[in-house]
């Protein structure tokens, strides 16, 4: 089932995320099953990122939240605070392993 999860960092981020961006990135180069979609999110496209989207295939809402629990970036205290949404499509599909539009990829800071 997908799910999108909406993530909000502390107020100063910078520190956190340039000291734990590799493992982050390669985390979710090793969740890419789960994870197919995930991105960071900017008030305007240069400013510094305010949070995260993960687009997630998984099984039940615990399942998320376990997989969440284990990102580098939560666990060092980038993130605030997170949403869980149950993501249903009207345009499109979401497939596992593939995502949206076959574009497994992630950009650095998501």
């Amino acid at each position: 089932m997908p799910y999108l999860v909406l993530f909000y960092d502390r107020s100063d981020p910078r520190r956190v995320r340039e000291q734990f961006l590799a493992a982050h990135m390669a985390w979710l180069e090793a969740m890419r099953e789960k994870i197919l979609v995930a991105g960071a999110l900017r008030e305007t496209p240069e400013s510094f990122p305010v949070g995260g989207l993960w687009l997630v295939d998984a099984g039940s809402r615990g399942e998320v939240e376990a997989l969440l629990a284990s990102d580098p970036f939560w666990t060092n205290g980038l993130r605030e605070r997170y949403e869980i949404f149950f993501f249903a499509p009207a345009v499109g599909s979401v497939s596992g392993g593939t995502g949206a539009s076959g574009n497994r990829g992630a950009t650095p800071e998501s």
